[in-house]
C-alpha cells in the first residue's frame, strides 16, 4: 500500500517538477535545477518506501539488529561512497547526489526484502 501511494506522489512529482519546485522557490536559476532533481526523486519515493516497509515488517518478527546493520552498510557503505564518485568523480553535481540515494535505497529495499524472504522460510 506504501509503494502505491508514493508512486502516485512520485506521478505528481515527474508530471509537476516546476509547480512543485515554486512551493519552495521564485528564483528561476534556482528552479532550474530543483525541478529535475524533483522529478527524479519521483523514484527514490517508491524505493525508500519499500525500504522502510520492509524493515518495519522485520523489527515486526522481533528482528532489529539486523536490518540496522543492513541499512548502515546500504546509506553508509554503499550512499556516501556512490554519491560522491557519482557527483564530483564523475562530475554530476547535484543529479549524482540523487542518483546515490536512488541506488543505496534500492540496495536497501533489496537486503530486507531478501532478510524478510529468508526469515520467513524457516
Amino acid at each position: 500500500m506504501t509503494s502505491a501511494i508514493l508512486a502516485g506522489v512520485g506521478v505528481l512529482y515527474r508530471l509537476l517538477p516546476e509547480e512543485i519546485g515554486r512551493i519552495y522557490t521564485g528564483d528561476p536559476d534556482l528552479l532550474s535545477h530543483v525541478a529535475p532533481l524533483i522529478a527524479f526523486g519521483a523514484w527514490v519515493l517508491v524505493a525508500d518506501g519499500g525500504q522502510t516497509v520492509m524493515a518495519n515488517a522485520l523489527r515486526g518478527r522481533h528482528d532489529a539488529w539486523v536490518p540496522t546493520a543492513l541499512h548502515f552498510v546500504s546509506y553508509a557503505v554503499v550512499m556516501i561512497p556512490v554519491s560522491a564518485y557519482l557527483s564530483l568523480g564523475l562530475g554530476r553535481g547535484e543529479r549524482g547526489l540523487f542518483e546515490g540515494i536512488l541506488i543505496a535505497s534500492v540496495v536497501s529495499v533489496t537486503v530486507l526484502s531478501l532478510r524478510f524472504a529468508m526469515l520467513s522460510r524457516r
